[in-house]
């Protein structure tokens, strides 16, 4: 069994909506235009990982593994109307072949 965790670096490139115009067509008025304009944000941020890894050697050289880790961030993106925060990250899980040589 091993134990990890550190530093994890997301790079992180999002639309945002902008804004909304609408407005009205003309007489019978049956019709509404919604045109949205939206911006693109980039930021770099640092956040966090911690993981677990659960290996079984069936050989000296052959065996199996499972693995769960997170990592996780919150980035806050500058929209128009102030900040949009977002958390970026999450879980994995997987199984594998673990060969040693």
């Amino acid at each position: 069994m091993s134990v990890a965790g550190g530093p994890s670096f997301f790079s992180v490139d999002q639309g945002l909506l902008s804004s909304v115009t609408v407005g009205q067509e003309t007489a019978p008025f049956s019709a509404v235009s919604v045109l949205p304009s939206s911006t693109q944000a980039s930021e770099l941020v640092v956040g966090g990982n911690v993981g677990v890894d659960v290996k079984y050697m069936f050989t000296e050289m052959l065996g199996g593994g499972v693995f769960v880790r997170w990592a996780g961030a919150s980035v806050d993106l500058p929209t128009t109307g102030g900040v949009q925060s977002i958390d970026v990250g999450g879980v994995q899980s997987g199984v594998g072949l673990r060969i040693a040589f």
